[in-house]
């Protein structure tokens, strides 16, 4: 899906000075706020945005936005990797 957004050419000229990839700003903005609001997981983030999952860790890290991971988790993670030899 693609979606246009119209900026008032002052806001855009400003948001410009400080990311020149406005496009690529905007897509960052709405995959933070869906990994924020539990929409998608920070592994589908990872994918929007073509980049691994440990640089949208560090994206997240840098909006603030905090992973649930439980023990739980790590447990099925530490099984998974037992399965894979890994």
């Amino acid at each position: 899906m693609q979606v246009t957004v119209e900026l008032p050419d002052e806001v855009a000229r400003r948001l410009a000075e400080r990311q020149p990839d406005l496009s690529r700003a905007v897509l960052e903005a709405i995959a933070i706020e869906a990994v924020r609001d539990g929409v998608i997981s920070a592994g589908r983030a990872a994918e929007m945005l073509a980049i691994s999952r440990d640089a949208m860790d560090g994206v997240l890290k840098r909006a603030e936005v905090h992973i649930d991971y439980t023990l739980a988790d790590l447990d099925r993670d530490l099984e998974t990797h037992q399965r894979l030899g890994i």
